[in-house]
């Protein structure tokens, strides 16, 4: 016995649907058996089905704890022993020294703060003076936002209120 057309099967799932087919067709010898053999070859199609799902299950999870794996890992970083931070010390100091140099010039190049611009010129000292001479006079803030309240408020209703309050009190 053989298969037609078995499409896409690998030769050993093919060869095993061939033995189902037989050997059931063997075992029915005198009967009316097709719907007996195509129901065994649909079982077997289905175990082998069954089998590939759970390999491509099996690899997908094994892919997915190695890459938990890898993350893991490569967040844990290196175990540091008292060795290896010596051994990185010195390392990170001859690197440090290599780049004193370099250093030196970008301080050179690096603007001041202000307290460094008023200790280096003495002008800065005036330099607001010189805006206040040039308006045309000192502003008082205050006493104006002062009187403007004084206006706006009515002594008569505190007066009131106060009168009130005594009197309930007796």
């Amino acid at each position: 016995m053989h298969l037609l057309d078995a499409g896409d099967l690998p030769p050993a799932v093919e060869e095993a649907l061939v033995q189902v087919a037989t050997s059931t067709a063997e075992q029915n010898v005198g009967m009316a058996s097709v719907f007996t053999i195509m129901a065994a070859i649909q079982d077997e199609l289905n175990g082998h089905l069954e089998a590939c799902l759970e390999q491509l299950k099996n690899i997908s999870e094994r892919a997915k704890r190695e890459e938990e794996e890898a993350d893991r890992r490569k967040m844990e970083g290196t175990r540091v022993s008292v060795e290896s931070f010596i051994a990185w010390k010195f390392r990170f100091d001859a690197e440090r020294k290599k780049l004193k140099p370099k250093e030196v010039e970008l301080v050179g190049s690096r603007r001041l703060t202000g307290r460094q611009m008023f200790e280096e010129n003495a002008n800065l000292d005036m330099s607001d003076a010189q805006f206040m001479e040039e308006g045309d006079e000192a502003a008082d803030i205050d006493d104006r936002e002062g009187a403007a309240l004084d206006e706006e408020f009515d002594h008569e209703l505190f007066e009131q209120e106060l009168l009130n309050e005594d009197g309930d009190s007796d």
